[in-house]
């Protein structure tokens, strides 16, 4: 989804919709663990917000905790934490 394409108000929905399945529905998200990983930090990208950001990150974070780390996935979280220090 290019939630970067859509005004502020919105991308902040979209981002707390996703807060909310990852808290209620972790399990479920399990299997494409990997690929909401990446499609989070892919729709993060170009956030300049800094509430969108906060929401954001910490949905990263959530999903970054639920999901065994993989070559990918560190990869990944490398280059969030070089980008954001």
């Amino acid at each position: 989804m290019p939630v970067n394409t859509y005004a502020q108000p919105v991308r902040l929905a979209v981002y707390r919709l996703l807060s909310a399945l990852v808290e209620h529905h972790a399990p479920a998200l399990l299997p494409r663990g990997a690929e909401l990983v990446f499609g989070l930090t892919r729709s993060v990208d170009s956030e300049k917000d800094p509430r969108n950001l906060l929401v954001a990150f910490r949905l990263i974070r959530a999903v970054a905790q639920l999901v065994p780390l993989s070559d990918e996935l560190a990869e990944v979280r490398l280059h969030v934490r070089i980008e954001h220090k």
